[in-house]
């Protein structure tokens, strides 16, 4: 009798001890989903088309509008019916996670905004030109403040920004940002300002690259040598099986001190538009760190930095080329591409593709 009652006497302790470990997770969970503060004061938050929850979750802590992400995650995944919808929202920080989420499913975005779509491969300028018919922003001024050097230092020495490094700041380098604007289609306030709008473009950038980030600090090149090469990828090849050969191509005249012989360089060393045609004159023009014809002799390597502004898929064959015994690539009208090992046989490839009318250099 007397074990009897000692066995019930230790189950009702365990008892009651799970009780209080589960009113204890539950205290700390509903803590953790409350507001921040009792202050009302309002936080702009926008969320872009194309933003994973993890990225919400993260920019929700940056802008401290939660106390937990991992919770704050937790009550997403159990409200699995609940649509994040992109756009532009006026949160405070008296707001609880459910209140945030809520407002999000709703879709409660506030402001006239406007979609832009920036597309993978174009340059800068192209950008720049996008804003500035959007916004009524002079293109001049914009172009020139997207340029600034105390802003661009600014970017470098942000943290979350890790892939903006000194290299952009080399003064043979026409845009410091090429290359590191992310190309996807982006939600703004109308009334939304230059900078507001680049920090934007780059924090997706961030996102886009955190999976990539282990790869990218262990990698032989550096991270604009890899934002650089992403280009030029970008520009010469479609699919991203080609872009990784081409790419590997690119690293094989690398090693052996090959000029990389890539027009698309030269294209944006003179600042003209691919089918404008390129002169002797521009192909010989060598009086800047862009153009990788091999009449440059004193540039045998990649650009002094990007050129467009590449995808992921372009990233990724930069980051991971694929081996090959090439040294020679072109593409016909389709685009597909063809290697080669010697020029011997690139000539004869050209060839081929010039008789049957599907050569369109």
């Amino acid at each position: 009798m007397k074990k009897l009652r000692k066995e019930i006497k230790i189950l009702f302790i365990i008892v009651i001890a799970l009780a209080v470990l589960v009113c204890g997770l539950l205290v700390t969970y509903n803590y953790l989903l409350s507001a921040v503060s009792k202050e009302s004061d309002k936080v702009n938050f926008t969320i872009n088309s194309g933003d994973t929850t993890q990225s919400i979750v993260n920019n929700l802590k940056d802008a401290n509008l939660i106390r937990n992400e991992f919770v704050t995650l937790v009550y997403i995944k159990l409200h699995g019916n609940l649509v994040l919808q992109a756009g532009n929202y006026s949160l405070s920080r008296d707001m609880s996670v459910k209140d945030i989420i809520q407002d999000f499913a709703n879709g409660n975005v506030i402001g006239a905004t406007m979609e832009l779509t920036f597309h993978e491969g174009k340059r800068i300028t192209d950008y720049v030109k996008i804003i500035s018919d959007a916004t009524g922003m002079n293109y001049d001024d914009c172009l020139k403040d997207i340029n600034n050097k105390k802003f661009i230092e600014q970017l470098v020495n942000e943290e979350k920004y890790w892939f903006l490094t000194d290299d952009i700041l080399n003064d043979k380098i026409y845009y410091a940002l090429e290359g590191y604007l992310f190309p996807d289609t982006y939600q703004f306030y109308k009334n939304a300002s230059l900078e507001e709008i680049v920090k934007t473009m780059l924090n997706n950038t961030a996102n886009k690259l955190e999976k990539l980030k282990e790869q990218i600090q262990n990698n032989e090149l550096t991270i604009h040598e890899i934002f650089t090469l992403a280009s030029l990828v970008e520009s010469e090849a479609k699919t991203a099986s080609d872009r990784a050969m081409v790419a590997g191509v690119f690293m094989n005249r690398m090693r052996n001190g090959i000029s990389l012989g890539s027009d698309v360089t030269t294209y944006y060393a003179v600042g003209k538009n691919f089918g404008d045609g390129l002169t002797f004159a521009d192909l010989g023009n060598c009086d800047n760190g862009y153009n990788t014809n091999h009449r440059c002799t004193n540039n045998k390597g990649l650009s002094v930095g990007p050129i467009s502004n590449p995808s992921l898929s372009a990233i990724e064959a930069a980051i991971n080329p694929t081996p090959n015994e090439y040294f020679y690539f072109v593409a016909d009208c389709t685009g597909k591409t063809y290697f080669n090992v010697n020029e011997n046989g690139h000539n004869q490839t050209i060839s081929k593709l010039i008789s049957e009318n599907n050569w369109c250099e």
